[in-house]
């Protein structure tokens, strides 16, 4: 199989250095990793910050992480092992070489036959692995999530899987959440509180809102970290900032054209 591996998605997102802090989300997250879970689920609509939450956990952690960004064109599940694969082997560069091969032979070998030496292979790994899936919800191959299903169903005890989504996959999650081995970050989680969102409206972008108007803003966006910021760039300049406040809504032409973009 004749592919050309693009280096950047499996590079780990760099965050803003005046990023609000939230560390509740990132404790969180490791939580379930020192928890011995076998997958931590990153679930919301966009703008929310989960690719965000996720990128500053593993900057604030000492843990050796595979990261992989997707795209609609990874829906080819030999493609989609090969990028995986690659994820891994960014730490432990000999990872699973004779599957790695067959996945890159002219025609590639089947997924079905590879996946049981892969999770042999992730046995033998010397230390904890965190392997980061991003953008799942572009992933609709039925054959790529049973991958994964078989993945999670026979994970060693050292791999710990994030996924970041818009929408649950279909994945034993139910069965999971049951077993304890399932944490959960949702939209409530990924809400800005009232102190986060002062310090992004204050703090990061300078605007010197009184607490009600703060309070106001959080409350019309819902606590949606791109609502807030979308609103806080508008305000900038503006001299009647609460008489702004008072008149937003969802329906800010901005707020509209930002949820056109990411469909």
């Amino acid at each position: 199989m004749d592919t050309q591996i693009i280096k950047t998605k499996l590079n780990i997102p760099q965050i803003h250095p005046n990023l609000v802090s939230r560390l509740r989300l990132s404790d969180q997250i490791e939580a379930g990793v020192q928890g011995g879970n076998k997958l931590t689920l990153v679930a919301a609509p966009a703008g929310f910050g989960k690719t965000t939450a996720v990128s500053t956990w593993v900057h604030q952690k000492n843990r050796k992480v595979a990261w992989l960004s997707l795209e609609e064109s990874d829906n080819e599940a030999a493609l989609f092992l090969i990028y995986l694969l690659a994820s891994i082997r960014t730490i432990w560069p000999d990872f699973a070489e004779d599957a790695f091969a067959a996945l890159t032979d002219s025609p590639p070998a089947p997924v079905s036959t590879l996946i049981p030496t892969i999770v042999n292979e992730l046995t033998e790994l010397d230390g904890t692995l965190v392997l980061i899936l991003d953008d799942y919800h572009v992933i609709t191959s039925q054959e790529i999530h049973e991958t994964i299903s078989f993945l999670l169903e026979h994970q060693p005890h050292q791999v710990h899987l994030v996924i970041a989504t818009r929408a649950d996959p279909p994945l034993p999650i139910s069965r999971l959440r049951a077993q304890r081995l399932l944490t959960e970050l949702r939209t409530a989680d990924l809400r800005f509180t009232s102190d986060e969102a002062r310090a992004l409206l204050n703090d990061m972008m300078g605007l010197e809102l009184e607490n009600e108007d703060v309070k106001m803003l959080e409350t019309r966006t819902e606590g949606w970290g791109v609502g807030l910021l979308l609103a806080a760039q508008s305000m900038q300049g503006r001299i009647d900032k609460s008489e702004f406040i008072s008149a937003f809504s969802g329906s800010q032409h901005y707020i509209l054209e930002y949820l056109k973009m990411r469909k």
